[in-house]
């Protein structure tokens, strides 16, 4: 038993989900390295797994290893969570990120997400846009299932936009373990 298992069995809180990312943070391990991470993340009770795509192989125009890193990780997560990450910071061009969008999808991931937070451009709402765009085209894809907002800011932001401080958010704005 991992210790974040331990930890929530402890406090009585067995029922909340177990996440971590592999490829993280730059996209760029070695697919085995990948798999790996993987297989000892779902060993050691991991519910959902964030995988960073290989964004710079889909911008080198080498889309296959892209979805057999996504096919590969989604069969070996079988029932559990597969989040793929595709960095559209990174893509910049909507017709990459629609690219990783559908890659994504058609392989059978349960969300796309749009970064890591570790570069200098995020989530965009062009971006957004592209992605919700992109999931039409999959089937039941654009459902409470599949869709949903978050970021690892996104309190901090929306507590400075109430409190009139615009997208710079007080550092007290939001202590640790208030949330």
């Amino acid at each position: 038993m991992t210790l974040a298992r331990a930890t929530l069995t402890a406090q009585g809180t067995p029922t909340i989900k177990v996440a971590t990312v592999v490829n993280f943070p730059r996209g760029e391990d070695e697919p085995e390295a990948v798999l790996a991470e993987t297989r000892a993340a779902l060993h050691d009770g991991a519910d959902e797994i964030d995988l960073v795509i290989p964004w710079r192989a889909l911008m080198a125009g080498d889309e296959a290893s892209a979805r057999a890193l996504v096919r590969r990780c989604k069969v070996l997560c079988g029932d559990r969570v597969l989040k793929v990450i595709i960095e559209s910071g990174e893509l910049k061009e909507p017709a990459l990120i629609r690219a990783a969008s559908l890659l994504a999808i058609e392989e059978g991931v349960d969300f796309i997400k749009t970064s890591t937070g570790k570069v200098a451009v995020n989530a965009t709402p062009e971006a957004s846009r592209v992605m919700l765009a992109a999931s039409q085209f999959g089937e039941h894809w654009a459902d409470a299932a599949h869709f949903r907002f978050g970021a690892s800011s996104l309190l901090n932001q929306l507590l400075a936009t109430l409190n009139g401080c615009g997208s710079q958010a007080p550092a007290a704005a939001a202590p640790h373990g208030r949330y």
